[in-house]
């Protein structure tokens, strides 16, 4: 299996890591949400922009990034282990087939295949750039926001 993340100049020597969580709305090719294309192309899948924005951020500063290339919905791995939105079962409402009522099982596969990858991947290159640069590392995380909060149904605030 191919890895579950996109690294971008891993022997760049900035002292920070851009990292980009929601990255792509792809599903591994054996994987099926279930769900329209008109979802699996809205903010809800992924950040958009988000993917571009970091990879010019990178490029321009000489830096490092890592990229989910799998999107949130099938696991998010900007949540914490345990947490109860890890992975979602429903998009404001509206069930997703492939992650109602998962079993223990098939939780843990995903968080060995996809989340625990990145996660590690993210841990040993704060590790290299703090032995190399004797400095401690800077994580940047790149997101992006919709001008309409769905879940509230009203526009943001800013």
């Amino acid at each position: 299996m191919s890895k579950p993340y996109e690294l971008i100049n891993p022997t760049a020597t900035a002292p920070f890591l851009f990292s980009c969580e929601h990255a792509s709305n792809d599903l591994p090719a054996d994987s099926d949400l279930g769900l329209s294309d008109e979802l699996m192309e809205s903010h809800n899948a992924y950040d958009v922009y988000a993917r571009d924005i970091t990879l010019a951020c990178a490029e321009k500063l000489n830096a490092t990034a890592l990229l989910s290339i799998y999107s949130r919905l099938l696991i998010d791995v900007n949540r914490q282990l345990g947490a109860e939105n890890l992975i979602r079962d429903n998009i404001e409402g509206e069930p997703i087939p492939a992650n109602v009522n998962l079993n223990e099982d098939q939780v843990q596969d995903r968080i060995q295949k996809y989340y625990q990858p990145f996660a590690n991947e993210a841990i040993a290159q704060l590790e290299r750039l703090q032995k190399e640069t004797g400095k401690e590392p800077v994580t940047i995380a790149i997101h992006t926001y919709t001008r309409h909060h769905e879940a509230e149904n009203k526009p943001r605030p800013w």
